[in-house]
């Protein structure tokens, strides 16, 4: 009889034991949930402040944007460094096909950028230019032009101390008596095929669905 009272207790004390949770793990999550949406409510009144009006039109290179870089028509956000704090990131017409993606992190209680001028996107040629999140939360630029045979892709990855790096970067070249030219690195080294390959694999599947109009009606949804 003793050893199943023995037996009873042993198994309540594991049960209280997994049901514990220390008090600093709650108050760390109370606190970053705090700081999230501190991010999101700054995040909010930052995209109707600098709401874009300009719209490029096609063929019009002359005709460049003359609001300020942090005006944007799209943005997205997304937790890119893995700390729980989404951060913001918007996009900036130049002109016609020629942008510039901004990253936008909140610390202190302000909205801080992450690189001043942000990452140029330009389109040449008529070709297409297309800038998406990867499974990773890599933000990555992507250029294709089927005229002159080229196809680049940057993945741009964002460290926990916020240092924004340029993580895989390949390149491919299509010759006119057909051979081509490829080139891949990896932090700025170059790196083989295989490599490459094998890294891309990782990040996964291209994802176009964080992006949104910068309109009123996609904003409320921020803090929804």
């Amino acid at each position: 009889m003793k050893k199943i009272i023995s037996l009873i207790l042993c198994v309540c004390m594991l049960a209280s034991g997994w049901m514990y949770v220390k008090p600093t793990e709650v108050h760390a999550a109370s606190k970053v949930e705090t700081a999230k949406k501190a991010a999101l409510k700054a995040y909010q009144k930052f995209l109707k402040k600098y709401e874009s009006h300009y719209e490029p039109e096609e063929g019009a290179w002359d005709k460049r944007n003359k609001e300020s870089k942090k005006y944007c028509s799209s943005f997205a956000i997304l937790d890119m460094n893995g700390d729980r704090i989404p951060e913001l990131v918007t996009v900036h017409w130049n002109g016609y096909k020629d942008s510039e993606d901004h990253i936008y992190t909140f610390s202190s209680g302000k909205i801080k950028e992450v690189i001043k001028g942000g990452i140029e996107v330009v389109n040449s040629a008529g070709g297409n230019i297309y800038s998406y999140f990867c499974d990773q939360k890599h933000l990555h630029v992507q250029y294709y032009n089927g005229w002159i045979g080229i196809e680049e892709d940057t993945a741009y990855r964002l460290s926990k101390q916020n240092k924004l790096s340029k993580y895989l970067y390949s390149s491919c070249l299509s010759n006119e008596n057909g051979s081509k030219k490829s080139e891949y690195m990896e932090n700025g080294k170059k790196i083989s095929s295989k490599t490459y390959q094998k890294l891309s694999r990782k990040c996964g599947k291209s994802n176009f669905s964080y992006w949104r109009e910068n309109t009123s009606k996609e904003r409320k949804k921020i803090l929804s």
